[in-house]
C-alpha cells in the first residue's frame, strides 16, 4: 500500500511533466472585407435606394403621428387648477390663452380623421373651456348666452362657431396675431393710413353686422381682434348681449364709454361705437386716447375737450369726432 507521500509525488509527476501538445499550423488570415465585396453600383441605383429609405422614414413618422392623435384622451393642466382636463374627442396641441373664466386651447378634432387622410393636413380648432370651479349659475348663463349668440353669426370678419362640447365652445382656429401684438411689431406701434383703413374697415363691417342682428359685443378691444393675412376676425363674445339697453358694468376700462362709468343703464350699440373709436385712434396713433392706470384716471382723461393730432388726415379726424362724441346720442358709424 502506498504511503501518503508516494500518492502526492505520483499526482505531481502526472500533471507537471506531460509532453506539450503541438500547436496547429497557423491559418493565413483573409482580408476581412473580402466576403462582403459587391459589384460597384451606378449612381441611379444609389439614388433610388436613398429615395426608398426617405419614403420609409416618412411613412414611419406619419404612423407615429397617427398613433399620437388616436389616444383615448388628452390630459392638460390649467394654470388655475392642478386637476387634469380631459377631452375624449379632441387632441390638445397647446394652450393659447387664459382668462378669468375660461382657458382657450389649440386642438385637433379626431372626428376629422377621414379629411386628414385626404388632405394630409391636420384640421385644427380652438376650444374655449370654462373653468369648472367657476361654473356657478351666473357663469353657466354666460356660457349658454355666448353659445346662443355665436350660433346666429356668419360673417367673414367674425370667428366661426363650430359647436359645443361639455363645458366648452369649439371655434375655428385662427393662426394669426391679436391686433395688440400686430401693432407692437409696427414702427411706433401704429399703422400707416392706407393699412389702417384696410384693418379698420373690416372691424367696422364686423360691428355693423353684429348690430344688424341686434347683438352688441361690449368688450371690443385690440386683444379681441385677430389678424391673419390682413383679414380681421372679431373674437371673444363672452360679454356680448342681445339687449340694447344694458345695465351691468363690464368691458375693458380703456375702451369703455363715459356713460358706462356712471353705472347707469346705457345703450350697447353706442358703447360699441365708442370702443371702435378708441381702436381707430390706437391704430393711427399707437396708443389709446384716454390712458389711465385705473377707472378714476381714465374718467378724468375723458373729461377735457377731445383734440386730435394734426398728423391724422381729415377723413379720419371726421370719423373719430363722430365715434368718440361724449354725447352718446350723436355717435354714429
Amino acid at each position: 500500500m502506498q504511503t501518503l507521500d508516494q500518492i502526492v509525488e505520483d499526482l505531481f509527476n502526472k500533471f507537471t511533466f506531460q509532453k506539450p501538445i503541438p500547436c496547429p499550423t497557423p491559418i493565413k488570415p483573409q482580408r476581412a472585407y473580402s466576403a462582403f465585396r459587391r459589384k460597384p453600383q451606378n449612381p441611379q441605383q444609389i439614388l433610388q435606394q436613398a429615395t426608398q429609405i426617405v419614403e420609409r422614414k416618412q411613412a414611419l413618422l406619419n404612423s407615429i403621428q397617427s398613433m399620437k392623435l388616436q389616444r383615448s384622451y388628452t390630459v392638460c393642466k390649467t394654470e388655475e387648477s392642478n386637476k387634469p382636463v380631459k377631452f375624449e374627442r379632441y387632441q390638445i396641441l397647446s394652450k393659447l390663452a387664459v382668462g378669468a373664466f375660461a382657458t382657450v386651447f389649440k386642438a385637433y378634432d379626431r372626428m376629422t380623421d377621414s379629411q386628414v387622410k385626404i388632405t394630409n393636413t391636420i384640421v385644427q380648432v380652438a376650444i374655449k373651456k370654462y373653468n369648472s370651479n367657476l361654473l356657478k349659475s351666473e357663469q353657466k348663463k354666460l356660457l349658454s348666452k355666448e353659445t346662443e349668440i355665436l350660433k346666429k353669426l356668419d360673417h367673414e370678419n367674425i370667428v366661426k362657431f363650430l359647436g359645443t362640447y361639455k363645458n366648452t365652445i369649439v371655434l375655428e382656429f385662427i393662426d394669426g396675431h391679436t391686433l395688440t401684438n400686430y401693432l407692437k411689431n409696427q414702427p411706433n406701434r401704429r399703422l400707416q393710413e392706407k393699412e389702417a383703413k384696410q384693418i379698420y374697415s373690416q372691424i367696422r363691417d364686423g360691428i355693423k353686422y353684429l348690430h344688424s342682428k341686434n347683438i352688441f359685443h361690449r368688450d371690443l378691444k385690440a386683444d379681441n381682434i385677430m389678424i391673419i393675412n390682413q383679414q380681421v376676425k372679431l373674437i371673444d363674445f363672452g360679454l356680448a348681449s342681445e339687449n340694447q339697453l344694458c345695465s351691468d358694468f363690464c368691458g375693458t376700462p380703456a375702451y369703455m364709454a363715459p356713460e358706462i362709468f356712471q353705472k347707469k343703464p346705457y345703450d350697447g350699440r353706442k358703447a360699441d361705437i365708442w370702443a371702435l373709436g378708441v381702436l381707430l385712434y390706437q391704430i393711427l396713433c399707437g396708443k389709446v386716447p384716454f390712458p389711465g392706470k385705473n377707472d378714476e384716471e381714465i374718467m378724468l382723461a375723458q373729461l377735457p375737450k377731445f383734440s386730435l393730432p394734426k398728423k391724422i388726415s381729415k377723413e379720419f379726424q371726421y370719423q373719430l369726432l363722430h365715434l368718440l362724441d361724449k354725447d352718446h346720442t350723436k355717435r354714429k358709424l
